[in-house]
């Protein structure tokens, strides 16, 4: 799967966890700049950075990311969503303990559904 393949629920799902993980730490490096930036080419989608920045202001807590992700279904988009999620994780160089709570209250959540 890629993530052109991806429904408009796990678009949703994606942009809302980019937000929080991009946000976790309070600040959004260079390279999880670039790392959307790439993403936004890959998914023929421009205004991906705008939909990411909605995204978060919209859905600003936890509880918000757990209820949006929990509507992704299909294996095949939660696998996608997460390499996108840990790629943009390392693409600071480090993996924050913040960034650590966002992408495991994706995985209880989806391990709960």
């Amino acid at each position: 799967m890629d993530v052109t393949e991806l429904e408009p629920a796990e678009r949703e799902a994606l942009y809302v966890a980019l937000a929080h993980l991009s946000a976790a730490d309070g600040r959004i490096s260079d390279g999880e700049t670039a790392e959307i930036a790439a993403l936004a080419d890959e998914m023929e989608e421009p205004d991906l950075p705008d939909l990411v920045t909605k995204a978060l202001s919209d859905h600003p807590e936890l509880d918000d990311l757990r209820a949006i992700v929990s509507k992704v279904e299909r294996d095949d988009a939660r696998e996608l969503i997460r390499t996108l999620l840990f790629d943009l994780a390392h693409s600071d160089g480090e993996r924050g303990e913040q960034e650590n709570d966002v992408l495991d209250a994706i995985t209880r959540q989806w391990a709960r559904d």
